[in-house]
């Protein structure tokens, strides 16, 4: 696949996309632009409380891009984002060498009733940036187990402003994230 666009598909009466990218190939040829998911007028507004409204929603999927996009997803009510990037970038699941996904950029997602983030960014070891993390508002968040291991983020990582209040979930959370040097505000756990 080289793009998807949402376009004008009406998913008023639709409450869950739970795995709607799993095992999606995205534009493997190296000599094509960089593939788009444009999810513009994505409404989740009607998604029910089911545990998996949108986790896993890129689970496994060859994605050939620097930066996956999320401009238009409406995330207000989503209350899971269990594994929504879950192993984007490892390219010993789908196609060897293909993938080179660097940076996710979450600026723009509504998670303030989000209370799963477990594995959010797992197993993704050539993700060095989470653009937007900083600012990511946790505060509805009680799972967070495992939700950056396997990446490859570099540096420091400010969570500083995060409130942990809800948290109660937090094993492996920086597991295997060897390249991280500081994690500024871990210390506001409670």
């Amino acid at each position: 696949m080289l793009s998807f666009t949402l376009g004008h598909t009406d998913l008023s009466n639709c409450n869950n996309m739970g795995d709607f990218f799993s095992w999606r190939t995205w534009n493997m040829n190296d000599n094509a632009v960089p593939a788009t998911v444009d999810l513009t007028g994505l409404d989740t507004s009607g998604f029910s409380t089911a545990l998996n409204q949108i986790s896993k929603m890129f689970k496994l999927s060859a994605v050939n891009m620097n930066t996956l996009n999320l401009t238009g997803l409406n995330t207000a009510n989503i209350t899971n984002m269990n594994g929504l990037f879950y192993n984007i970038s490892d390219s010993s699941s789908i196609v060897a060498n293909a993938l080179n996904l660097t940076t996710i950029d979450v600026s723009l997602l509504n998670t303030s009733s989000v209370s799963h983030f477990a594995t959010m960014f797992y197993s993704n070891p050539t993700l060095t940036t989470i653009t937007g993390i900083e600012d990511m508002d946790v505060s509805s968040g009680v799972f967070f187990q495992d939700m950056f291991g396997g990446t490859g983020l570099t540096g420091s990582l400010d969570l500083s402003s995060w409130d942990w209040s809800s948290g109660k979930f937090y094993s492996y959370m920086f597991n295997g994230t060897s390249n991280l040097t500081d994690i500024i505000g871990i210390e506001n756990i409670n």
